[in-house]
């Protein structure tokens, strides 16, 4: 006999519905529960055909370990909380359901990403307990018999750091909680839709139960972790580091604490480039480079002079130890220097080559710091370079372009001159999107009212954790992450603020985005705010965060990436 229940009363009741098929409120004819399909909460190595229920072939993916709680439910993120199952109790088990209908018609309540479910039916409260009370994932047998990973598999995942894990990085092997998803070649016609509606990419599942969970991919076509890899399209591996990475997946199990891409590389800083010598105006010219110029009595770039021009670099800057810095300028004509926030070099006059010194700064080693670079040009020579003495030098270098990063110079705005984003667009520039025009049009040629703006590039996070996006619009907005639609508010409206759910981005991560805006007619505001990790209000988003299209702002591995097993 049982001495005492270990499950929560909560937690019991839910594990019992799960498992009931004679309940007609979860199955009409008696014939299925949760757990046939799902038995023990695992999974039944089966594909299903749910093109009728405006889907496609789907593979059974086991409820083990995920907590119900990894990003969207499903492998076409149709779902946003276990207790849309009540659709599927309805339309699949012809069930009567655990909510009433008239609750279940309020609103939007019966779609699946529609108004929330939870806290209206005690018993399908009591379901998604019991599956997120599927909170461990099993230990993989195939590692040696000490815990460790096979020699085979340290060599898969270094393998696996370089080139996977954009998608299965992290502590929980997926980019799921980020609501981004992927086709990497395993999209067909008999993947189907997503609600009824196109299908273009797939959720990531985790890969911590890969090594129990076969068939793999979405429609269960692959039948072992070396075909499913194989089936990705993106990805480029020699035969030898197929087998090791495979080896790898099938040795994370709950083992696994995460795996983290390299540090990334630098490319150096954004310089923006300005035809006069006060750093005003509109730059001329931006690109991203190391600072190490002479360029005696020759113009800089295409546009600007030889003489009288200004540049300013931005971003950051990798310490590769701990331990005491010290930053040098060589320059002609002025110059100053900033490092997280505070001025160290000021020497904004006209000089022949002079070299400047900062006094000892503490920097800690995989830490990056805010740089700020000013420069102005008057006449004859110009030369500027960026040094460093690092702990242990005796004499100072230039700082390697690997240690230096850009900052983003805001999203690639394209304004077009009607409501619809139709036509060519009649102004490009690249900008933050924090803008409140009134009544005045945004730009020269374009007009106060009917007009709209696209804005697109890529938002990196500065640290790793739960995040927001919020709008502030008048009128209509719609905000894309990686190819996710998260807000959709196309209405003519006054000042509103639309909020995203919460979503995981990872630190030095780009992710693409879109915002598009069309203003009607009186005033107009159109401004992207954040809640990052541990802050308790909406901010904009700074500018140094949002690179631009086409800005190169990609992290490691995320060209040849795996993900959809």
């Amino acid at each position: 006999s049982v001495g005492s229940e270990k499950l929560s009363s909560q937690v019991l009741r839910g594990k019992q519905l799960f498992y009931d098929a004679r309940d007609t409120r979860l199955a009409r004819d008696s014939y299925m529960s949760c757990a046939t399909c799902h038995n023990d909460a695992g999974h039944d190595g089966r594909t299903w055909d749910l093109t009728g229920m405006g889907e496609g072939l789907r593979n059974t993916i086991s409820l083990r370990g995920h907590a119900g709680a990894q990003g969207r439910l499903h492998w076409s993120a149709n779902f946003d909380e276990v207790q849309d199952f009540e659709g599927q109790i309805r339309a699949l088990s012809q069930g009567t359901g655990l909510l009433s209908d008239a609750q279940f018609t309020t609103g939007t309540r019966a779609q699946t990403l529609g108004d929330p479910k939870a806290g209206l039916s005690a018993d399908l409260d009591a379901l998604a307990a019991y599956v997120a009370a599927q909170s461990r994932f099993d230990p993989s047998p195939y590692r040696t018999l000490a815990g460790a990973l096979t020699p085979d598999a340290v060599l898969g995942r270094a393998v696996f750091a370089d080139q996977c894990v954009s998608c299965h990085g992290g502590s929980s092997f997926s980019d799921s909680e980020s609501l981004a998803t992927h086709d990497v070649g395993t999209l067909k016609p008999s993947s189907g839709a997503r609600l009824r509606y196109a299908l273009s990419g797939f959720d990531t599942p985790t890969l911590r139960d890969v090594w129990a969970t076969a068939p793999y991919l979405h429609d269960g076509s692959a039948p072992s972790l070396e075909s499913a890899v194989r089936a990705h399209t993106n990805l480029s591996l020699s035969p030898v580091e197929l087998a090791n990475v495979v080896a790898f997946t099938r040795q994370i199990g709950s083992d696994e604490a995460s795996v983290q891409a390299p540090p990334a590389m630098g490319t150096g800083l954004s310089g923006q480039y300005y035809s006069n010598n006060a750093l005003s105006g509109t730059a001329v010219l931006t690109r991203a480079e190391a600072v190490d110029f002479n360029w005696d009595r020759a113009a800089p770039g295409v546009g600007i002079p030889a003489d009288n021009f200004s540049v300013r670099w931005t971003g950051q800057v990798l310490a590769p130890a701990t331990g005491t810095y010290r930053f040098q300028t060589v320059s002609d004509d002025g110059v100053r220097l900033w490092v997280n926030g505070a001025r160290v070099i000021n020497n904004w006059t006209a000089h022949s080559p002079t070299r400047d010194t900062t006094t000892a700064i503490a920097l800690v080693a995989g830490q990056r710091y805010d740089l700020t670079l000013e420069y102005q040009e008057r006449t004859d020579g110009a030369t500027i370079q960026l040094l460093w003495q690092p702990p242990g030098a005796v004499s100072y270098a230039l700082i390697p372009v690997a240690n230096l990063f850009a900052a983003g110079l805001g999203l690639t705005g394209d304004y077009f001159a009607n409501n619809a984003l139709s036509g060519a667009a009649a102004l490009t520039r690249v900008e933050p999107v924090a803008f409140r025009w009134g009544t005045t049009a945004p730009a020269g040629g374009l007009p106060a009212d009917n007009y709209s703006v696209r804005w697109t590039g890529q938002l990196l996070a500065p640290i790793s954790g739960t995040y927001r996006l919020q709008t502030l619009s008048d009128d209509g907005i719609r905000l894309w992450i990686n190819g996710t639609l998260l807000i959709d508010n196309w209405t003519p409206h006054g000042d509103t603020a639309d909020t995203t759910p919460a979503i995981t981005l990872l630190a030095d991560k780009p992710y693409d985005i879109r915002v598009e805006y069309n203003e009607l007619t009186g005033r107009a505001t159109a401004q992207l705010h954040w809640l990052p990790p541990g802050a308790t209000t909406y901010v904009l988003v700074p500018v140094q965060y949002q690179y631009s299209a086409g800005a190169g702002r990609r992290a490691s591995g995320s060209t040849n990436t795996l993900h959809g097993l």
